[in-house]
């Protein structure tokens, strides 16, 4: 998986520092994901984030091989099942 949330932080004109902020998630914990430090992340803070940037998980982590876009796939359709089922 690579992580492509500095990009997305950048394209919104968004910082580390607020979306510290409005996560909750400390900064330093967003900076190693911006700078691809960081060996996992928990769904809940994929969850965190998505929801501070109104976006999808592609926003922040995209797939660099087959395995991992099916992984994918299929983490994304479990959100939109969960959404559904929250409305």
């Amino acid at each position: 998986m690579k992580v492509v949330l500095k990009q997305t932080l950048e394209n919104r004109n968004r910082s580390i520092y607020w979306l510290a902020h409005n996560t909750g998630i400390t900064a330093a914990a967003i900076s190693n994901l911006c700078n691809n430090k960081t060996t996992r992340i928990d769904f809940s803070v994929l969850d965190k984030i998505c929801e501070a940037l109104d976006c999808d998980i592609t926003d922040i982590i995209i797939p660099d091989s087959q395995f991992n876009k099916r992984i994918l796939l299929y983490s994304s359709k479990l959100n939109q099942l969960n959404s559904e089922l929250d409305k």
